[in-house]
């Protein structure tokens, strides 16, 4: 896998988990904030009427809700969308206004019994004296219970307001869809831009590094790569001293086999020279058959001598004999033929050194000199 392909993998995968935090986050914040927001505006309804309520509760404790209680009651229900019921109670219980007027003048506990309140949020108002909240419906509604306090603390009446999330919900997914806008937005420009980064500080010297080294030539070894400070520079110049290293091993090597070449040569030719006769041809050629010694000037010019530059077609016969003598060292084989217009025997045998080294002699002799 490229390294590209993983930094776009791995940064996918760090954007999703950075989203998915994001979003927990900001889900609960949103909830927090406009579920707030929501509680605050409906109790915000019944803050400037507490006064109202208390001195109507007051002179009237009891029965149902006067006129002008009940009438701004009917006026939040139908003109506020959010508000699904008001339950107006008085410090004993009795319900002094219900959307539905059968139930007023009921009590608390026949109410439950029949109908049942969505939560228990009008019994903890009353014994905290203060105002509570509940979720209930499958968390689309809630049910907040006001206490009516008159002087000394003492609670004269309670309104229960039920009213419906979905206004606060639909301004919760609109900003979270906002949020998931806006934060793909971002992830993506920033990480085009720190993709940009690496591409150009990391996959392009690296690509760089790649072509000075397939272009390296064997001969010389040169490897040419800008200078550069960071952890990409430090291994051009590991790679830079590693080819220095292999250009003197190989120097190394070649001295040492052209040293150890001319001293195979130089022992070739006294071999030659001690079993052929003055007039007799030898050539001794290695298992690529390159002429590694020969006792006549067998190519001028050339410096390295294939067999081939010596025998051409006409001379089939002769590399068919070197072919022969190349799989089974120690035998000799010979034939009569022709070579630059002259009859002559040739002999022809592998030499094994022992050391996986091969070496094949050749030795021409003109046919009159045949013994």
């Amino acid at each position: 896998m490229k390294l590209t392909t993983k930094w776009i993998l791995w940064y996918t995968l760090a954007a999703v988990y950075a989203l998915i935090l994001g979003a927990l986050f900001y889900f609960n914040m949103f909830k927090f904030v406009f579920d707030k927001k929501l509680q605050g505006e409906i109790a915000e309804l019944v803050r400037p009427k507490t006064t109202f309520f208390v001195k109507n509760l007051t002179v009237k404790p009891f029965g149902a809700a006067v006129f002008d209680e009940a009438e701004l009651l009917n006026e939040w229900v139908d003109e506020d969308e959010r508000i699904v019921n008001i339950i107006y109670l008085n410090y004993r219980g009795m319900i002094r206004w219900h959307k539905r007027g059968k139930y007023i003048g009921t009590s608390y506990d026949v109410y439950e019994n029949e109908v049942g309140f969505e939560t228990d949020a009008i019994s903890r108002a009353y014994t905290s004296r203060q105002p509570y909240v509940e979720m209930f419906g499958d968390k689309n509604y809630y049910d907040m219970a006001i206490p009516l306090k008159a002087k000394g603390d003492e609670v004269v009446g309670i309104i229960n307001i039920q009213f419906s999330r979905v206004g606060a919900k639909a301004l919760i997914k609109r900003a979270m869809l906002q949020f998931f806008v806006g934060s793909i937005a971002i992830l993506a420009l920033m990480g085009f831009g720190l993709f940009m980064m690496f591409y150009y500080k990391v996959i392009s010297p690296i690509n760089s590094m790649k072509d000075s080294i397939e272009s390296i030539s064997t001969k010389s070894f040169n490897f040419a790569f800008l200078e550069r400070e960071d952890e990409i520079g430090g291994l051009a110049r590991a790679v830079s001293k590693f080819l220095g290293k292999v250009k003197g091993e190989l120097e190394t090597f070649e001295d040492v086999s052209a040293k150890s070449h001319v001293a195979e040569k130089s022992w070739w030719k006294t071999v030659v020279n001690i079993t052929t006769a003055k007039n007799e041809k030898a050539i001794v050629v290695d298992e690529n058959n390159m002429v590694l010694y020969a006792n006549f000037k067998a190519l001028k010019g050339k410096s390295k001598i294939h067999l081939l530059d010596i025998f051409d077609s006409a001379n089939s016969d002769i590399i068919q004999l070197v072919s022969m003598a190349m799989e089974k060292p120690g035998k000799v084989y010979d034939l009569d033929t022709e070579f630059q217009g002259k009859t002559l025997y040739v002999k022809v045998a592998k030499v094994d050194s022992g050391k996986d080294v091969s070496r094949i002699l050749i030795i021409l002799k003109s046919k009159k000199n045949k013994k």
